[in-house]
């Protein structure tokens, strides 16, 4: 139960004390308050889309889903998307009869405490035979389900979206699978030898236990594969990706990067658990973006500014403020291609690049090797689905960035180290959970799902670790390279 854990952190459950004196400190996982990506900004829901939901009413108040009665309501039929996102999880509530957002409620997902990635999560539920990761996210649903609504009889249909992880999890699927090559799920195991007609998952509101209609539809998007969930299968519904002749790139960098390369004919997908980093993992100040984390940051020639999230005092680096510190960095000259510092500046003592002296948070040289590998890890990713493609850069002709770290990164920053390729900047679309929207268009038109289920089939998963293209993608991603196209000045250097 505690492998998960750094030393000295133990889990009060499980621990004995044996010394007759010390001193033992306790304390809770809660801590400031995450900031959310409720919604996207690029989604077909924020534009006119077909009110065509699986479940309708007759004139008899009579309630079916797909033709098949399931009760009855003299009240509107009400749906329920839901995002379960390895770090956040969000809910919206919607009225199907009239096509109204009526509410949006978001937590911290609670299985933080089995680890903060994928696979320390797959770990843990494979160790425990209790299904304690399945019970507590359900149990926090349950309890966010009573607070959106005073009468939760009336959600007829539910529909789920995450990693393959989250999502099986939630359903109560052994996820043991996805965490061993080929990394794929039981769901997909059966899909592929024809055992199931699909890797969506449906049950029933009362086999869920959640405090919807008994009757209700609780379902999922289906899979893309290995570890490409339902969550982007739900921002490609979003994008609208799959009906555009154009190359698109579609890229969620969370804990894990997931990318998408194609147009509405051809598809390639590829994940790489490149973004930990940026997330906080493996840094000495890192932390995901909490109230005081720095997420901006400028270099000038004696001195260094930054703001935090909350405009509260400094108490690490969230990924967007470790972008910029790289970015600042390189255009400083004050980093090598590799990493290492270089020259002087009143904030760099003892190989530590100070961004707030005050209260002694800095960054240091191991720590730019881990974005580095991160970056390079998200950055081959991408070049092998190119090379798949046979395409160039100059045919894309949009690049949608999902999630709240692609929303907040500032791009110029960004492609100056090497962790998006160097295009236009009209070319890229910060969207923001396009997850948690694409789920909400699928409840109110029942043809997009079955439209994600066609497109999925065209769209080829590619293993990078088979990939023998890579390595040498890795190894050149890896490096802080200055791009051509931005030669902005340094400020005062």
């Amino acid at each position: 139960y505690e492998k998960h854990l750094k030393y000295p952190y133990r889990l009060a459950c499980q621990t004995k004390i044996i010394d007759e004196a010390g001193i033992v400190e306790c304390s809770t996982l809660k801590r400031n308050e995450i900031v959310i990506e409720e919604s996207s900004t690029g989604s077909l829901i924020n534009k006119n889309i077909n009110l065509d939901p699986a479940v309708k009413k007759d004139s008899d108040n009579n309630v079916f889903i797909d033709s098949v009665q399931v009760g009855k309501t003299e009240n509107n039929i009400l749906g329920l998307a839901i995002d379960i996102g390895t770090t956040t999880v969000v809910l919206k509530l919607a009225d199907l009869t009239s096509g109204a957002i009526l509410k949006t409620i978001s937590f911290e997902n609670p299985q933080r405490f089995a680890g903060s990635n994928v696979m320390s999560r797959i770990h843990y539920d494979s160790n425990d035979k209790t299904k304690q990761l399945k019970r507590i996210l359900n149990s926090h649903i349950y309890n966010a389900i009573r607070k959106m609504t005073s009468d939760p009889q009336n959600i007829f249909d539910v529909i789920i979206a995450g990693n393959t992880t989250m999502r099986d999890i939630f359903f109560g699927i052994d996820v043991t699978s996805v965490g061993q090559s080929p990394y794929i799920s039981i769901t997909e195991s059966e899909y592929k030898t024809g055992k199931r007609p699909s890797t969506a998952l449906s049950f029933s509101g009362k086999r869920m236990r959640l405090p919807v209609n008994t009757n209700a539809r609780v379902h999922s998007l289906p899979l893309i594969g290995n570890h490409i969930g339902s969550d982007i299968a739900a921002g490609l519904i979003s994008t609208d990706f799959y009906n555009k002749e154009e190359w698109q790139v579609f890229i969620d960098m969370g804990t894990n990067t997931e990318i998408v390369l194609g147009n509405k004919d051809i598809a390639f997908a590829s994940s790489s658990p490149s973004v930990p980093a940026f997330e906080g993992g493996g840094i000495t100040f890192g932390m995901p973006a909490l109230k005081g984390a720095i997420e901006k940051v400028k270099i000038f020639y004696d001195h260094v500014e930054f703001s935090t999230i909350g405009n509260i005092k400094p108490v690490g680096i969230c990924g967007s403020g470790l972008i910029d510190i790289m970015g600042e960095l390189k255009r400083a000259d004050l980093i090598d291609v590799t990493g290492r510092f270089k020259n002087e500046h009143p904030y760099l003592k003892d190989d530590k690049f100070y961004l707030d002296k005050e209260n002694d948070i800095f960054i240091t040289e191991n720590d730019l090797n881990q974005l580095a590998q991160a970056k390079g890890a998200n950055s081959a990713a991408f070049e092998v689905l190119m090379t798949r493609a046979g395409i160039e850069k100059d045919e894309i002709g949009k690049f949608y960035l999902a999630g709240g770290f692609g929303k907040h990164i500032d791009l110029d920053q960004a492609k100056l180290i090497g962790l998006l390729p160097d295009l236009p900047n009209e070319i890229y679309i910060k969207t923001g959970n396009t997850s948690i929207d694409g789920l909400t268009i699928a409840l109110f038109d029942k043809n997009k799902k079955t439209q994600i289920e066609n497109f999925i089939k065209k769209i080829k998963v590619i293993n990078l670790e088979s990939e023998g293209s890579f390595f040498d993608f890795f190894v050149e991603g890896c490096l802080f390279k200055s791009i051509d196209s931005y030669e902005t000045e340094f400020d005062d250097f």
